[in-house]
């Protein structure tokens, strides 16, 4: 019997979660369905509705599409954020057969990043050719509410996993060089 039923991967925004969705999506038996418990839409555009479960039905009962994904035939998961659906964290955190994938970043990469991509409009880059520059002028982290946030977020997951003594199945941070760019802090 396989340790795990199903997978979530625990991240905030511009943590590099969509690449990491796609290339799970790309291994046989295993599929990631976007933001399954996102409080704006479900999953993808591709991919809703999730297991025959729309956003209604969803928002309504939750934990109903959690027990499909679990059943389901193969591996199945999602992306789980610090502003999705609250009524989902302890049920994962407490489900030993649902492996946590921890994705982080540098906070100040993710700051960056998604400075760029408030200013290009440009929030998922699916092929190089089409990336969009930009040079955004900022203010230091430090004093910006995102920065901090994203900062707290990236560790709030791994804190909580092991609070309900639950330590991640997996710990991924990533690292995207994002420069040049426009102003440089001083993080220290």
């Amino acid at each position: 019997m396989p340790d795990f039923d199903s997978f979530v991967v625990l991240a905030e925004m511009r943590t590099g979660s969509n690449f990491l969705e796609s290339n799970l999506n790309a291994l046989d038996g295993v599929t990631c369905h976007g933001e399954a418990f996102n409080p704006h839409f479900i999953g993808s555009p591709k991919d809703a509705p999730i297991l025959g479960v729309d956003r209604a039905v969803r928002d309504a009962a939750p934990l109903d599409l959690l027990a499909r994904l679990r059943a389901a035939p193969g591996l199945h998961g999602f992306r789980y954020f610090s502003d999705h659906d609250p009524r989902l964290f302890a049920p994962l955190m407490e489900a030993p057969r649902i492996a946590k994938i921890v994705l982080t970043r540098n906070p100040a990469e993710s700051y960056v990043s998604h400075r760029i991509a408030a200013a290009t409009g440009q929030w998922k880059l699916t092929d190089a050719r089409h990336a969009r520059a930009e040079r955004v002028p900022s203010t230091p982290p430090a004093s910006s509410g995102i920065w901090s946030a994203c900062g707290r977020r990236s560790y709030v997951s791994w804190a909580r996993c092991s609070a309900v003594g639950r330590a991640p199945s997996i710990s991924i941070t990533t690292t995207f060089r994002i420069w040049p760019c426009s102003t440089v802090w001083p993080l220290g």
